[in-house]
């Protein structure tokens, strides 16, 4: 099932709009979202760019599902697949 409008692009807002309803409601795992979301270039790009560090975004302990703190592999991996949604080497910077 699609997320937006057949006729337009994923925008940020409809991925916010999965956030809120998708995660809490259906139990979907934090880091499994945020993974995923990540391969739809508007949210790839907003995480390149977000004004905190990408680790912030894969472990949050606001989250019942954050399971054993915070993992520096989980921060390498979402790092490598915003490069692959946007087309970039996988030594582009990302912090």
């Amino acid at each position: 099932m699609p997320i937006h409008p057949r006729s337009a692009s994923p925008t940020l807002s409809d991925i916010l709009d999965l956030a809120i309803q998708i995660v809490p409601i259906y139990g979907v795992e934090h880091n499994t979202f945020v993974f995923e979301a990540a391969q739809i270039p508007v949210f790839a790009e907003f995480l390149r760019n977000a004004r905190a560090d990408l680790c912030n975004y894969v472990w949050n302990p606001a989250y019942d599902d954050a399971r054993g703190g915070y993992e520096a592999e989980a921060h390498m991996r979402l790092g490598r697949r915003i490069n692959a949604t946007l087309g970039l080497d996988d030594e582009a910077w990302f912090r």
